[in-house]
């Protein structure tokens, strides 16, 4: 360039601004749109500038704008990444607008796995084999079908394995699940159990909190407790109450019977149904017996009463 030409060369400062749009939280491997906006000081039009970013842990590369928007994609693993976008310098005629940079960081998070249990038995036998189901999905909509699944006791051992099968839960998108084969302690009391997912086979990073169930330790149910619910104020029996002999559960039937097979000892007997009060009751288990318990009815509360006077 001439000595005169030199003088004639104006600079101009350039910006770059890069805004994440996605909402948090970025999952690992999660496309991301970044706006980027490219201004001149002095108001040049400084559309189609030639752009690089530069990736976490790789490579430079042109990027083409579209809609002042550009995609990048996370990496696999979790944790704090950079990316740099770099305006290279550009000669206008006698306009030579300078390089700048933009940096931004993403907190990259694992998918997340939830986990739920269910068909747990109201009670089992100590010592006795029982069986739960377990079901898994993943908040990045992962299939986890494959995917082991282990059940811990209250002292840390596993007490079981299985493997999630491609079937979905009814009712639901993405609930893989299995039925997990179990042993009961032969301790009588509550038993708590522990059932987690392992990630170790997931092609990308999932956190997946444990879910924890208790199951009731009883011993045999050798004695049949036949429960009796009827109306105090009519005698009439009441069928669909709930009945509940220490840790056995049964509903009425149209006699307002519910049959129960107890262990021997002292356990409450606790009767739910909708519109009646009934209260606790004890019983001592000895021997097979009948028991008949009264209900009674409760108004229930007019919602309109208050608007009434």
């Amino acid at each position: 360039m001439s000595q005169h030409s030199a003088g004639r060369v104006r600079r101009h400062a350039t910006h770059v601004v890069a805004r994440v749009e996605n909402e948090p939280p970025i999952r690992v491997g999660a496309p991301v749109r970044v706006a980027v906006d490219v201004t001149c000081r002095d108001g040049c039009d400084l559309g189609g500038a030639a752009l690089s970013v530069s990736e976490p842990d790789g490579p430079t590369r042109a990027i083409a704008i579209r809609d002042g928007r550009i995609d990048v994609a996370t990496p696999t693993t979790p944790g704090m990444h950079t990316w740099t976008i770099a305006l290279a310098e550009r000669i206008d005629g006698d306009v030579v607008h300078a390089a700048c940079m933009q940096s931004f960081t993403i907190d990259v998070q694992p998918h997340r796995a939830s986990l739920a249990v269910w068909s747990a038995p109201d009670a089992v036998i100590s010592g006795q084999p029982f069986a739960v189901k377990v079901g898994a999905n993943s908040t990045g909509g992962f299939v986890l079908a494959g995917q082991g699944i282990v059940v811990c006791n209250e002292a840390g051992e596993e007490a079981g394995r299985a493997v999630l099968g491609r079937e979905k839960w009814p009712g639901t998108e993405a609930l893989h699940w299995v039925e997990v084969a179990l042993n009961a302690p032969t301790e009588q009391g509550v038993s708590s159990w522990t059932a987690a997912l392992d990630t170790t086979a997931l092609a990308l990073p999932h956190v997946a909190y444990p879910c924890d169930f208790t199951v009731p330790v009883t011993d045999v149910p050798g004695h049949r407790i036949t429960v009796t619910i009827v109306d105090k104020a009519t005698g009439a029996p009441l069928d669909e109450a709930i009945v509940r002999v220490g840790a056995f559960r049964a509903t009425t039937d149209a006699n307002g019977c519910a049959t129960l097979h107890v262990p021997r000892g002292v356990a409450q007997i606790v009767v739910w149904k909708a519109g009646f009060d009934v209260p606790d009751a004890e019983i001592d288990v000895q021997a097979d017996a009948d028991v008949r318990v009264d209900a009674k009815g409760v108004r229930e509360e007019d919602p309109d009463a208050r608007w009434r006077g």
